[in-house]
């Protein structure tokens, strides 16, 4: 969870290699609650593409996402509503069909 120090400033996404995926600029929720992040990508920020945020971590002040970079650059376009409709939440959860709980595993987590 962010804190408003961390909201205040720019989120930048990296994927589970760590590789920069872009700048988030928002938060979408579809039909069924999931939460989906609104991301900048390309040369200049100039496509706008929807990344999963289930199984996303905070680190070191960036938000780490379960998802590759190659899958959120090639992510089908959507409309710009912060309530997505079935059918972009359909389209979007086939594309991303590989990200699904197991997908949280490729995390290293110290133990406490």
């Amino acid at each position: 969870m962010l804190d408003q120090r961390q909201a205040k400033r720019d989120v930048f996404i990296l994927d589970g290699t760590f590789g920069l995926v872009g700048r988030l600029d928002g938060v979408h929720i579809d039909p069924d609650g999931e939460a989906w992040g609104t991301v900048h990508c390309g040369t200049f920020g100039a496509r706008t593409r929807l990344v999963p945020l289930r199984g996303s971590q905070w680190w070191s002040g960036y938000l780490r996402v379960t998802c590759s970079r190659h899958q959120v650059r090639n992510a089908p376009e959507s409309g710009a509503d912060v309530l997505l409709d079935a059918d972009d939440a359909e389209l979007l959860r086939e594309h991303y069909g590989a990200v699904d709980d197991g997908a949280e595993s490729r995390f290293y987590r110290p133990e406490s």
